[in-house]
Protein backbone atom coordinates (compact mmCIF):
# COMPACT_ATOMS: atom_id res chain seq x y z
CA UNK A 1 0.00 0.00 0.00
CA UNK A 2 1.29 3.36 -0.92
CA UNK A 3 0.92 6.08 1.65
CA UNK A 4 0.57 9.72 0.82
CA UNK A 5 0.84 12.14 3.75
CA UNK A 6 -0.31 9.52 6.26
CA UNK A 7 -3.34 8.26 4.31
CA UNK A 8 -3.73 5.12 2.25
CA UNK A 9 -4.40 5.94 -1.38
CA UNK A 10 -7.63 4.66 -2.84
CA UNK A 11 -6.59 1.71 -4.90
CA UNK A 12 -8.85 -0.88 -6.52
CA UNK A 13 -7.19 -3.78 -4.68
CA UNK A 14 -7.77 -2.06 -1.32
CA UNK A 15 -11.42 -1.50 -2.18
CA UNK A 16 -11.76 -5.17 -3.17
CA UNK A 17 -10.20 -6.34 0.12
CA UNK A 18 -12.44 -4.01 2.15
CA UNK A 19 -15.53 -5.20 0.25
CA UNK A 20 -14.56 -8.86 0.80
CA UNK A 21 -13.92 -8.24 4.52
CA UNK A 22 -17.25 -6.42 4.91
CA UNK A 23 -19.14 -9.14 3.05
CA UNK A 24 -17.67 -11.74 5.43
CA UNK A 25 -18.42 -9.47 8.40
CA UNK A 26 -22.03 -9.20 7.30
CA UNK A 27 -22.33 -12.99 7.51
CA UNK A 28 -20.59 -13.12 10.88
CA UNK A 29 -22.80 -10.40 12.35
CA UNK A 30 -25.86 -12.18 10.94
CA UNK A 31 -24.74 -15.23 12.93
CA UNK A 32 -24.68 -13.05 16.06
CA UNK A 33 -20.91 -12.81 16.47
CA UNK A 34 -19.51 -9.94 18.53
CA UNK A 35 -17.00 -7.46 17.13
CA UNK A 36 -14.18 -9.20 19.02
CA UNK A 37 -15.14 -12.70 17.82
CA UNK A 38 -15.62 -11.47 14.26
CA UNK A 39 -12.13 -9.91 14.31
CA UNK A 40 -10.58 -13.18 15.55
CA UNK A 41 -12.40 -15.20 12.89
CA UNK A 42 -11.31 -12.80 10.12
CA UNK A 43 -7.70 -12.97 11.33
CA UNK A 44 -7.82 -16.77 11.37
CA UNK A 45 -9.22 -16.72 7.82
CA UNK A 46 -6.27 -14.65 6.62
CA UNK A 47 -7.69 -11.14 6.36
CA UNK A 48 -4.63 -8.96 6.98
CA UNK A 49 -6.41 -5.88 8.38
CA UNK A 50 -8.88 -7.37 10.82
CA UNK A 51 -8.26 -5.78 14.18
CA UNK A 52 -11.14 -5.11 16.54
CA UNK A 53 -10.92 -1.37 15.74
CA UNK A 54 -11.08 -1.97 11.97
CA UNK A 55 -14.01 -4.36 12.40
CA UNK A 56 -15.83 -1.74 14.51
CA UNK A 57 -15.11 0.89 11.85
CA UNK A 58 -16.40 -1.46 9.14
CA UNK A 59 -19.57 -2.03 11.18
CA UNK A 60 -20.13 1.74 11.40
CA UNK A 61 -19.56 2.13 7.66
CA UNK A 62 -21.97 -0.72 6.88
CA UNK A 63 -24.57 0.87 9.17
CA UNK A 64 -24.25 4.17 7.30
CA UNK A 65 -24.50 2.44 3.91
CA UNK A 66 -27.43 0.15 4.84
CA UNK A 67 -30.29 2.66 4.33
CA UNK A 68 -29.03 3.50 0.84
CA UNK A 69 -28.74 -0.20 -0.03
CA UNK A 70 -32.28 -0.82 1.21
CA UNK A 71 -33.60 2.09 -0.85
CA UNK A 72 -31.82 0.78 -3.95
CA UNK A 73 -33.25 -2.71 -3.44
CA UNK A 74 -36.70 -1.27 -2.79
CA UNK A 75 -36.55 0.87 -5.96
CA UNK A 76 -35.40 -2.12 -8.01
CA UNK A 77 -38.17 -4.35 -6.63
CA UNK A 78 -40.73 -1.62 -7.29
CA UNK A 79 -39.53 -1.30 -10.88
CA UNK A 80 -39.78 -5.08 -11.40
CA UNK A 81 -43.26 -5.23 -9.86
CA UNK A 82 -44.49 -2.37 -12.04
CA UNK A 83 -43.11 -4.11 -15.14
CA UNK A 84 -44.91 -7.29 -14.08
CA UNK A 85 -48.10 -5.29 -13.52
CA UNK A 86 -47.84 -3.85 -17.03
CA UNK A 87 -47.24 -7.33 -18.47
CA UNK A 88 -50.34 -8.74 -16.74
CA UNK A 89 -52.48 -5.80 -17.81
CA UNK A 90 -51.47 -6.31 -21.45
CA UNK A 91 -51.75 -10.12 -21.44
CA UNK A 92 -54.62 -12.24 -22.74
CA UNK A 93 -55.66 -13.52 -19.31
CA UNK A 94 -59.31 -13.75 -18.38
CA UNK A 95 -60.67 -10.74 -16.54
CA UNK A 96 -60.79 -12.37 -13.10
CA UNK A 97 -57.22 -13.66 -13.43
CA UNK A 98 -56.03 -10.22 -14.55
CA UNK A 99 -57.75 -8.44 -11.68
CA UNK A 100 -56.45 -10.97 -9.17
CA UNK A 101 -52.90 -10.65 -10.51
CA UNK A 102 -53.02 -6.85 -10.55
CA UNK A 103 -54.37 -6.69 -7.00
CA UNK A 104 -51.68 -9.06 -5.76
CA UNK A 105 -48.98 -6.91 -7.36
CA UNK A 106 -50.55 -3.75 -6.00
CA UNK A 107 -50.48 -5.25 -2.49
CA UNK A 108 -46.81 -6.19 -2.89
CA UNK A 109 -45.91 -2.67 -4.04
CA UNK A 110 -47.82 -1.13 -1.13
CA UNK A 111 -46.02 -3.41 1.37
CA UNK A 112 -42.68 -2.72 -0.27
CA UNK A 113 -43.13 1.04 -0.05
CA UNK A 114 -44.49 0.85 3.49
CA UNK A 115 -47.88 2.23 2.50
CA UNK A 116 -49.89 -0.36 4.40
CA UNK A 117 -50.96 0.65 7.87
CA UNK A 118 -49.33 -1.47 10.57
CA UNK A 119 -51.61 -4.19 11.84
CA UNK A 120 -51.76 -6.01 15.10
CA UNK A 121 -54.30 -8.61 16.03
CA UNK A 122 -55.11 -9.84 19.49
CA UNK A 123 -57.07 -13.01 20.09
CA UNK A 124 -59.32 -13.14 23.13
CA UNK A 125 -61.54 -15.99 24.27
CA UNK A 126 -64.56 -14.89 26.26
CA UNK A 127 -66.71 -17.35 28.12
CA UNK A 128 -70.27 -16.00 27.83
CA UNK A 129 -71.70 -18.73 30.05
CA UNK A 130 -72.02 -17.05 33.43
CA UNK A 131 -73.16 -18.77 36.59
CA UNK A 132 -74.65 -16.10 38.90
CA UNK A 133 -74.08 -18.35 41.92
CA UNK A 134 -70.30 -18.08 41.48
CA UNK A 135 -70.20 -14.31 40.92
CA UNK A 136 -69.38 -11.62 43.43
CA UNK A 137 -72.24 -9.38 44.56
CA UNK A 138 -71.50 -6.49 42.21
CA UNK A 139 -70.92 -8.74 39.17
CA UNK A 140 -74.10 -10.65 40.00
CA UNK A 141 -76.11 -7.40 40.29
CA UNK A 142 -74.80 -6.32 36.86
CA UNK A 143 -75.57 -9.73 35.40
CA UNK A 144 -79.11 -9.86 36.80
CA UNK A 145 -79.99 -6.30 35.73
CA UNK A 146 -78.32 -6.35 32.30
CA UNK A 147 -81.60 -6.47 30.34
CA UNK A 148 -83.54 -3.88 32.35
CA UNK A 149 -84.49 -0.59 30.76
CA UNK A 150 -84.00 2.76 32.56
CA UNK A 151 -87.45 2.72 34.19
CA UNK A 152 -87.02 -0.79 35.55
CA UNK A 153 -83.55 0.05 36.81
CA UNK A 154 -84.97 3.05 38.71
CA UNK A 155 -87.56 0.73 40.32
CA UNK A 156 -84.72 -1.53 41.48
CA UNK A 157 -82.99 1.49 43.08
CA UNK A 158 -86.24 2.61 44.79
CA UNK A 159 -86.73 -0.90 46.17
CA UNK A 160 -83.13 -0.98 47.43
CA UNK A 161 -83.65 2.35 49.23
CA UNK A 162 -86.82 1.02 50.91
CA UNK A 163 -85.01 -1.94 52.46
CA UNK A 164 -83.83 -1.52 56.02
CA UNK A 165 -80.28 -2.66 56.44
CA UNK A 166 -79.51 -4.90 59.39
CA UNK A 167 -77.51 -2.95 61.87
CA UNK A 168 -74.99 -5.50 62.96
CA UNK A 169 -72.82 -5.19 66.02
CA UNK A 170 -71.04 -1.87 66.30
CA UNK A 171 -67.33 -2.33 66.66
CA UNK A 172 -65.66 0.43 68.61
CA UNK A 173 -62.01 0.81 69.49
CA UNK A 174 -60.98 -0.50 72.92
CA UNK A 175 -60.84 1.88 75.86
CA UNK A 176 -57.16 1.18 76.32
CA UNK A 177 -54.43 -0.78 74.67
CA UNK A 178 -50.90 -1.73 75.63
CA UNK A 179 -49.83 -0.34 72.28
CA UNK A 180 -51.05 3.12 73.27
CA UNK A 181 -49.19 3.29 76.56
CA UNK A 182 -45.95 5.22 76.54
CA UNK A 183 -42.79 3.59 77.68
CA UNK A 184 -41.36 4.93 80.91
Amino acid sequence: MTKHKGKIQNRPQVAVRVAARRARLMKLFAEGKSTRKAAKILQSEGFPAASKAIVARDLQAMSREAPACVEEARAEAEHELKALKKFIAESDMSDSETVHGLLAIHDRIARLLGLDAPTKSIGVKVNADADPATMGLYARFLHETRHLNAEQTEQVFQYARSLKADSGPVILPPESSPLWEEEQ
